[in-house]
């Protein structure tokens, strides 16, 4: 039984074709028919075939390149509306190789009693209209407006403001430096932390890669394991070292806060105690950006801060597809603003920091510089400006990255547009769970940590730690790799017409030949006919 084809390149000796000078396309096509490769093509030029046969069989072949042109569509529309896919790439991954985070300790008390004291004294020195120094502590009370933005005593404020700026400016100083004098009347990092201890071990709170003194959204507090704040940019990718070897609290940090009321001036918030923010390291601590965790720790309280984190990361290979598509950016995709340290978080309060400058000519004395426009001559904001930051204090928190509902144009006006922050490609998430106990005495006299504490209303312990010693890690890839689409392009085209690489192979030479002998035949017409001379 021979099963051989009865295409022409199965033959072994085929028969010699006599080259037809003036083959047509027809006959040419139908030749190619004839002998393909893709079943079912001879059908349309086999001899003996009814029309009626032959109309089906273009019927089938019509109906068949329909079916493979809707399903290609189809498949192109998918992958071009969802080309990346983020999916759980590791349920355990251990928590010791992602980076612990960022602490902020911050003191409800925004204002110490004995520094407004002590300036209001000072400025009482220098009036010359002699007023007293209780007349200048109410007025230095409402320096506290910067925080919260209390606009009811606005004349009080603004002729304070001209005061302070006619005698209380130095000479290194073109206007009041109200930062600096907040700074100055803010809880000290010395006075709030009385102990802390790290993974078990009693080290003291202000040693080198401890706790330091930097501005957050609260003002000045107490931050642990940080990145420069003093401005959003960074030309250096620095790569934080501090992580936790396993989980548990006593492989975490502790401190033991000091909770007194005696030192309050001016709170934030109607109770005594300290706000506690866990955040990424290289993130400025916004609490208003929704990516920070914010803890509430009150006075004569234990604390345990369990972090739970989750940790996402990219494919470097999804940077060839373009930010609209792919709606996150690198870290160091933004290098002219935020060198190598972009974040959502920092993209937010840069683009918060423009709009107040815009509005309002200032920057908040407890925000980053952010070197805007690297214009030193913008001056941080005063009392005078309260009225201001006041009025669009809504629209700042207000944030919009995107706008495609017609129907909310006017919302955005009453909103801070940012269209140019997106969520990070890679990035750590920290989400925290909080138990708080009453301080007892048998504590007190029990823990180490609490060694020396005769009254334990004055104080509050904070532990912060991984809960578990794993965590999920997400990864973000291709979708469809290109030889995974040209796999699905393939068997489609196969199922439906029989399709295939050899066929295409086949369609190309017959179409480049026939070009070709066209092209020659062309030119033999062109060539001038010369007449026969014979010579005698």
């Amino acid at each position: 039984m021979n099963l051989k084809s009865k295409n022409i390149w199965w033959i072994s000796k085929p028969p010699k074709v006599n080259e037809d000078p003036n083959k047509s396309f027809t006959s040419e096509m139908k030749f190619l028919l004839e002998n393909s490769s893709m079943h079912c093509y001879s059908k349309l030029v086999e001899p003996g075939r009814t029309s009626w046969e032959k109309r089906m069989w273009v019927i089938a072949h019509v109906t068949a390149f329909i079916t493979l042109a809707l399903l290609l569509n189809t498949i192109w529309e998918e992958y071009n509306s969802k080309p990346l896919t983020t999916n759980l790439h590791d349920a355990v991954y251990p928590v010791e190789l992602i980076p612990f985070p960022a602490i902020s300790i911050c003191s409800n008390n925004r204002i110490m009693k004995s520094a407004a004291i002590e300036y209001a004294t000072f400025l009482s020195t220098l009036d010359p209209e002699h007023r007293s120094p209780e007349y200048f502590l109410d007025n230095v009370k409402r320096m506290g407006s910067l925080y919260d933005l209390d606009v009811t005593y606005l004349k009080e404020m603004n002729e304070f403001q001209s005061f302070l700026d006619k005698y209380d400016t130095n000479t290194t100083d073109s206007v009041y430096n109200i930062r600096r004098r907040m700074k100055l009347m803010t809880p000290p990092c010395k006075q709030l932390l009385l102990k802390c201890t790290s993974a078990g071990m009693t080290i003291p709170c202000l040693s080198s890669g401890m706790f330091q003194m930097s501005i957050t959204h609260r003002g000045f507090c107490c931050l642990f394991n940080v990145n420069e704040t003093e401005s959003l940019i960074s030309r250096t990718r620095q790569r934080m070292n501090k992580y936790q070897k396993s989980s548990g609290s006593d492989m975490g940090i502790s401190v033991l806060l000091n909770a007194s009321s005696e030192d309050y001036f001016y709170r934030l918030f109607d109770l005594n105690g300290f706000t506690v923010h866990v955040y990424d390291p290289s993130k400025y601590d916004d609490a208003t950006s929704g990516v920070i965790a914010e803890s509430f720790i009150s006075r004569a309280t234990e604390s345990f801060v369990r972090i739970i984190p989750q940790a996402m990361y990219s494919d470097d290979a999804i940077r060839g597809y373009p930010i609209s598509t792919r709606h996150c950016r690198f870290p160091d995709e933004y290098p002219e603003k935020y060198g190598s340290r972009y974040s959502l978080t920092n993209c937010i309060s840069y683009c918060r920091i423009r709009s107040i400058v815009r509005l309002c000519g200032c920057i908040p004395f407890y925000m980053p510089r952010s070197d805007i426009d690297e214009d030193s001559t913008i001056a941080y904001c005063n009392l005078r400006h309260v009225s201001c930051l006041n009025t669009f204090n809504i629209k700042w928190l207000t944030v919009v990255t995107f706008r495609e509902i017609a129907e909310l144009d006017i919302d955005l006006e009453n909103s801070l547009y940012c269209p140019e922050c997106m969520p990070s490609c890679s990035y750590v998430r920290y989400k925290i769970a909080v138990n708080t106990l009453p301080l007892s005495k048998y504590q007190v006299k029990e823990t180490e940590i609490m060694a020396g504490v005769t009254n334990a209303s004055n104080v509050a312990l904070v532990n912060i730690y991984y809960a578990e010693p794993t965590a999920w890690l997400f990864r973000q890839r291709i979708n469809s790799p290109w030889f995974q689409i040209l796999s699905n392009i393939g068997g489609i085209c196969g199922i439906v017409t029989g399709f295939s690489l050899a066929a295409l192979c086949e369609f190309a030479y017959f179409f480049l030949s026939y070009a070709y002998y066209s092209l020659q035949k062309s030119l033999k017409r062109e060539e001038p006919k010369r007449d026969l001379i014979i010579y005698p």
